[in-house]
């Protein structure tokens, strides 16, 4: 048994795609997770064997359909740790302790590659039945209460949000 206090270390890789414009980002709407209901990067986790680069083409091809013709710039960035969460029996954590001795409480630290990438343009939705949904998003309307900590960071660094809202984040 564990001693109740267990820390998930998850490393990601995402990209960061503009529309032609450079007025639009290329988001995910979560359906799950601790950023279900907010626009996100696509992405995730590297497979074993993988590396960074075919993550990324392999995570945007599941997520939105699109081909990846180009990633550089590689940002890496931690988002920070996420609060305890009660998993098992329990239905939710109190000061750090589950409810129930057989629950164990979980803090994820999120590590992540972020890069500017060139996609080719879906010109229909992708078949993909996964955790997300995607879209199309005017960076200016992207804020902490409709965008995960990972896109404000990514519009931070490659662009153009305010760093105040980003910096939070860190």
């Amino acid at each position: 048994m564990s001693d109740g206090k267990d820390v998930e270390y998850y490393h990601g890789v995402y990209g960061y795609v503009e529309d032609p414009t450079g007025n639009k980002l290329l988001v995910i709407v979560r359906k799950d997770g601790p950023y279900a209901g907010k626009y996100d990067l696509p992405g995730g986790g590297q497979l074993p064997g993988e590396n960074r680069d075919e993550t990324l083409k392999r995570a945007i091809a599941e997520q939105t359909g699109a081909q990846l013709l180009y990633g550089d710039e590689y940002l890496i960035t931690r988002v920070g740790e996420t609060e305890p969460v009660a998993e098992g029996d329990a239905a939710e954590a109190k000061d750090g302790l589950a409810a129930e001795s057989d629950a164990c409480v979980r803090k994820l630290v999120h590590t992540c590659e972020i890069a500017r990438c060139v996609v080719d343009v879906p010109d229909e939705k992708s078949m993909y039945e996964g955790d997300a949904d995607y879209r199309y998003v005017a960076k200016i309307a992207m804020n902490e209460r409709n965008a995960s900590p990972l896109v404000l960071i990514a519009l931070e660094h490659f662009n153009a949000v305010d760093p105040d809202i980003a910096e939070k984040y860190r």
